[in-house]
């Protein structure tokens, strides 16, 4: 199967402990990426089915089938004592602080990229002094965490750190990208550990985040 970065959760990894469990002689392989290049594997046949951003139907003219499960949610987040929500608070121009960001190719394939440029604009992007640019969201949460550094990451990634109050959002900068779930060829068949193991995702991994979203909205 092919995973994006995003999902790559400690929820996930039960639920591959959980599907070993029960198909023991089947092999499991997991291709992390961008959902770009998990489509790219679908169509070349190098994984069953992917988690990933949903393609439009215009875009894959019915050759896929698609199981959504939620949306992708993003934010601009810092660390809870940042001086950026002192300048909130006080209704200052936001100064020059150091931004991670995510890379210019990417941000570019999100379906939600206007709205995601627009909502780094208004939270300081444009004067940031310094910024560091990564495909890697692991590299974001973890600078952002340090303490220095504004940053615009999935809320996923970093959702038990806004709940402790680790990390607080910027007013204002939630954004909702794009839907994700399942997405596989429709020509294809489905075999019984496929299903299984979907059917342990969506329960164990993504139930969960569907109703984090709707209780927060």
């Amino acid at each position: 199967m092919g995973v994006h970065s995003i999902f790559l959760t400690d929820a996930f990894a039960r639920c591959l402990a959980e599907f070993s469990e029960q198909y023991p002689s089947t092999t499991l392989r997991v291709f992390e990426g961008y959902s770009s290049q998990l489509l790219g594997r679908l169509q070349q046949g190098e994984v069953d089915f992917a988690c990933c951003a949903i393609p439009s139907e215009e875009e894959h003219g019915g050759t896929l089938l698609t199981e959504p499960l939620g949306t992708l949610n993003y934010s601009v987040v810092a660390a809870a004592n940042h001086p950026v929500f002192d300048d909130i608070a006080k209704g200052r121009p936001i100064s020059e602080y150091r931004w991670v960001e995510f890379d210019t190719a990417i941000v570019g394939a999100f379906p939600g990229r206007n709205d995601i440029v627009s909502v780094m604009a208004t939270a300081g992007r444009d004067v940031a002094r310094k910024s560091v640019r990564t495909a890697s969201m692991d590299v974001i949460r973890l600078l952002v965490l340090s303490g220095d550094f504004i940053g615009l990451i999935a809320d996923e990634r970093v959702a038990e750190e806004l709940a402790s109050g680790a990390l607080k959002r910027l007013p204002g900068t939630e954004v909702t990208a794009s839907q994700f779930g399942f997405v596989s060829m429709a020509e294809n068949f489905e075999t019984s550990a496929c299903k299984a193991l979907r059917e342990i995702l969506e329960k164990s991994a993504f139930e969960p985040m569907r109703k984090a979203h709707s209780s927060g909205t």
